[in-house]
């Protein structure tokens, strides 16, 4: 079988020194840390090296190459310490990793090319290294991907790496043909694959499909055929990300892991708290223009629906943040747009934080490179749930703010996509460089996070909205009073919980709640 051939494993022996002289080694060194690195969908073959190097660099060299490695067929220095297990020895394993490769099918560079993943975080005792996880680690895709890395199929799953192996490839090839050097192809073939994967409903609608063919080889044959046609870059294709990536002369950056152990201090914060150190006054209504809901758990298989709504006949856009109840770790964070009078759902349960086919103002998909202001909102979607992203945790609390409001009554109304793409307007003259500086992608969706979102009434001059009668110099901060909200915890013998808590503040604040205070218990 395919997976059985190109799986492999790798031991990492990660030995760490305080110092590279001086004093008795038996002092000096700390504990042999072991992590598994598993290549996944990738052929055993092809692999000439592994190195760790960093953000500012896309080579093995003696420089940045932290490890002692030796392999068969290469000159450098992994050791194969029984089949399949390599034991590499490293000084820093949180510094990205290099997977170097070499391929006949490859026409440039000696058929030579690598991909770059995050490092190793301390405590982790596993890392998965594959094409589907080199997009995650560059942002391009989220790490919500279980249902594709576990089809029913064997046949199934082994045909999906493989084909992503293969147009992976000719993508490569595509874009240096069009002039682009071996780093650029790479990164627009990663970037434009990835948006391929998601337009496929890489997440859920895709895996339902081929499990649906359960092992029809023909039917898991016509449906992956059709994925690879739209994963190979055609004509119109190449020339764009030509023009994105000729003057984008930067090494591929992945996400960087801390190499300091994570210090657990579970706390959740208190009103007084959240009140005392801040601008936010407690809203002596159920309303506000920042919405606090203090805990949310699912530990016990519970089910937490999440409610809010537009108070106000103004269109307002509003981003919600998921936080962990350890160091106020934000888990996920992401946009909604609310039409006049809108209401918004969205629920966590088992660690999954998903919205429902009546759910029409949470983006599920954006143009990654902002050329274009596409968005996909569930009315695009032909499944009836959606995965927004996963928890790490089965515990925290939750923030909704406000970001900018539209001051005249019942504009965008019924019109998500409009108010999305005349939000891209505003923030371009507003925020000067913001699309820049903030082109990362997070649990895949683009998080537009600009510090200090209240916008300045009338700062959007230069820009004009498609629809007529909109002036974009009428977004301005979000008034005091204009959400509401509560949440709702749904037991299993169904019972609920609610809880409405509500801010009004004097001035926007960015919030990283510091967690003081005992946790919130709900009776």
């Amino acid at each position: 079988m395919f997976k059985k051939t190109i799986w492999l494993s790798f031991i990492l022996g990660i030995l760490l020194f305080s110092s590279c002289g001086g004093g008795s080694s038996s002092s000096q060194a700390k504990e042999l840390l072991k992590v598994i690195l598993e290549i996944v969908g990738i052929p055993q073959e092809a692999i000439i090296n592994i190195c760790q190097t960093d953000n500012k660099s896309d080579i093995c060299n003696g420089i940045s190459l932290n490890s002692k490695i030796s392999y068969s067929n290469t000159s450098h220095k992994i050791e194969e310490i029984s089949e399949g297990r390599f034991l590499v020895e490293t000084e820093i394993p949180c510094e990205p990793i290099l997977l170097e490769l070499q391929d006949n099918d490859v026409k440039y560079d000696n058929g030579e090319f690598f991909l770059k993943f995050s490092g190793v975080p301390k405590g982790v005792e596993s890392k998965e290294l594959s094409i589907l996880e080199a997009m995650v680690d560059a942002s391009y895709l989220q790490d919500n991907l279980s249902e594709i890395k576990n089809l029913n199929s064997d046949y199934a799953q082994n045909e999906f790496y493989s084909i992503l192996y293969k147009d992976l490839k000719t993508n490569i090839n595509i874009l240096r043909e069009e002039g682009l050097t071996k780093t650029q192809a790479i990164r627009g073939t990663l970037i434009e694959m990835s948006k391929e994967l998601l337009s496929a409903g890489v997440y859920h609608a895709l895996p339902v499909k081929l499990n649906e063919c359960n092992s029809s080889i023909e039917c898991i044959d016509t449906e992956l055929n059709l994925l690879s046609k739209n994963l190979i870059i055609n004509e119109e294709e190449a020339e764009s990300i030509y023009l994105l990536q000729r003057n984008n002369n930067g090494p591929l950056t992945v996400k960087e892991v801390s190499c300091e152990e994570e210090k657990i201090e579970k706390k959740f914060p208190t009103v007084e708290d959240i009140i005392k150190d801040s601008d936010l006054i407690l809203s002596k209504t159920e309303n506000g223009s920042l919405l606090f809901y203090p805990y949310f758990s699912t530990q016990n298989g519970e089910t937490n629906h999440i409610f809010f709504k537009n108070n106000t006949p103004n269109a307002i856009v509003a981003e919600a943040g998921i936080y962990h109840d350890i160091n106020t770790t934000e888990s996920l964070s992401f946009h909604i747009f609310l039409a006049p009078y809108d209401t918004c759902n969205f629920y966590i349960q088992n660690r999954d934080i998903f919205i429902t086919k009546e759910n029409n103002n949470i983006p599920i998909g954006v143009d990654i490179t902002f050329q274009t202001d596409t968005i996909i909102f569930m009315q695009d979607y032909d499944q009836d749930r959606f995965t927004i992203g996963n928890l790490k945790e089965q515990e925290g609390y939750i923030i909704i703010y406000g970001g900018t409001q539209y001051s005249e009554p019942m504009a965008y109304e019924n019109n998500h996509k409009a108010l999305y793409s005349d939000y891209l307007k505003v923030l371009d003259d507003c925020r000067e460089g913001w699309r820049e500086a903030y082109k990362t992608m997070k649990n895949g969706e683009v998080t537009i996070n600009i510090q200090g979102q209240k916008v300045p009434a009338g700062c959007a001059t230069k820009s004009k909205s498609k629809l007529e009668n909109i002036d974009l110099k009428n977004f301005v901060a979000v008034e005091d009073n204009s959400l509401v909200g509560y949440l709702e915890i749904i037991n299993d013998n169904n019972t609920t919980i609610n809880k409405n808590i509500s801010f009004n503040r004097t001035d926007h604040l960015h919030m990283r709640l510091p967690l003081l205070g005992e946790r919130m218990e709900y009776k």
